[in-house]
């Protein structure tokens, strides 16, 4: 029997979700239940990974379980699709899935927990295999941290309307799968330039910095950090102690919550490994004169 940690959410607004210690088996015969619902955005949502502090986030996935596709636009039969996993899975018709427009999830149960970057390997190889099968996946599925809805249907839809399979075999080998895959490349990490940090830059990036809006919990709190720390070490090529001193003094008091001194500087690590404003660019911007 295969155990997995899924986190749970109540809601697509709630910041902090719930672990669950369950096995692959029964979250199998949970989704094949659907919800019976006219928004699927009152449902409530999952992943089948653990975060730090459990609070959803790229930056804060600790270990994750299985893979997620979603395809948007199959081109073949729903039986047809399933036929072309080769590992345990478990696929179904999504919400909005019509005849006219059908559409389907598969999850893919890993032999062992990964990481992030572990993940993201392991999807970009089964995205490509599935894409040689004439199958394209959302390529928003490769988010280790997406939150997922449980299985559903419209009211009064019939049971035709969802269908679904488990794949009954072994899961995915990831360290089989990793050794065939190259090596990734190291991380580009930038430095500040040199006087990116002189008391002119950091007055203009103290005055920008006045002028952006705080993160709300609820309100898309991380991607407004994240491109707020961006700013600051990327656009204007700060370090990343003077990016986290002004965050930590002139924005962070305005957001709601406020964030830990711990997930402040996780946030601008994020932005330097994985930020992708040219660097310099708000530095070396024409100033505008009276």
């Amino acid at each position: 029997m295969s155990r997995l940690t899924m986190t749970c959410w109540s809601g697509v607004k709630d910041p902090i979700g719930k672990r669950v210690q369950t096995n692959w088996q029964a979250f199998c015969r949970r989704m094949a239940k659907p919800i019976a619902t006219v928004d699927k955005m009152t449902l409530p949502g999952f992943a089948l990974a653990s975060f730090t502090d459990d609070r959803r986030a790229k930056a804060n996935v600790e270990q994750v379980y299985a893979l997620g596709f979603d395809f948007d636009d199959l081109t073949a039969p729903f039986a047809d699709l399933c036929g072309a996993f080769t590992h345990a899975a478990f696929l179904h018709t999504t919400f909005s899935s019509t005849s006219d427009a059908p559409r389907a999830r598969a999850f893919v149960l890993l032999s062992r927990p990964v990481t992030a970057a572990e993940h993201e390997r392991l999807w970009s190889f089964c995205d490509c295999v599935m894409a040689a099968g004439g199958q394209k996946c959302d390529p928003a599925a490769k988010d280790a941290s997406r939150l997922w809805f449980p299985s559903a249907t419209t009211p009064g839809a019939g049971e035709l309307a969802f269908r679904c399979h488990v794949v009954d075999r072994a899961p995915l080998d990831a360290d089989a799968t990793l050794a065939r895959l190259p090596a990734p490349p190291p991380p580009v990490r930038y430095k500040a330039t040199p006087g990116a940090t002189d008391g002119d830059v950091v007055e203009r990036a103290r005055a920008y910095l006045a002028k952006c809006e705080p993160s709300i919990s609820g309100s898309g709190g991380h991607s407004t950090a994240f491109l707020v720390a961006q700013k600051l070490v990327r656009g204007f090529g700060l370090d990343d102690a003077t990016a986290f001193a002004l965050l930590s003094s002139e924005w962070n008091p305005r957001c709601v919550p406020p964030w830990s001194q711990h997930d402040l500087i996780r946030k601008v690590r994020q932005a330097v490994d994985e930020g992708r404003m040219e660097h310099g660019a708000l530095r070396d911007a024409p100033r505008r004169t009276a």
